[in-house]
């Protein structure tokens, strides 16, 4: 399995078009395998902090209007659309990694691109962010 990691396209080490384009198209949520495994949110925040996202117990349903984004700030409630299906309203607390020291890797692919890049952590803090794909010129290979 994997996680959903968000991060504000600014932070990445991109062109001002390639921010661009990762906004419109992934709206800077992206796939990673580095951490829990389990469908779980994560997200690095413009502070540098790496926080994952804990559900805690169903609260009600609802048929209110849906907000913007159904992850909202910790403590508050959200309703998440799936399929045009209600599902349970559930109170997120976000949960902040302050001992992580590692790599964090994390991709998608976007207008026929793979994009990939790798956060560097210390004692949870990112120290940086680097690109591993796409390859800035298209890789040719000879084949004999």
């Amino acid at each position: 399995m994997f996680d959903n990691l968000r991060i504000h396209p600014d932070m990445l080490p991109v062109s001002g078009e390639e921010k661009r384009l990762l906004a419109k198209s992934c709206a800077g949520e992206f796939q990673t395998k580095s951490l829990h495994r389990d469908l779980t949110m994560i997200e690095i925040t413009k502070e540098g902090r790496l926080l994952w996202a804990s559900f805690d117990q169903e609260l009600y349903f609802s048929d209110e209007d849906l907000p913007e984004e159904y992850l909202v700030k910790e403590g508050e409630e959200s309703l998440l659309l799936m399929g045009g299906f209600e599902v349970p309203v559930r109170k997120i607390t976000w949960v902040e990694e302050k001992e992580y020291t590692g790599e964090v890797k994390f991709y998608d692919h976007v207008a026929d691109l793979w994009y990939e890049f790798i956060a560097h952590f210390s004692n949870g803090k990112l120290s940086h962010i680097e690109k591993a794909s796409p390859l800035p010129e298209p890789l040719e290979v000879d084949i004999l």
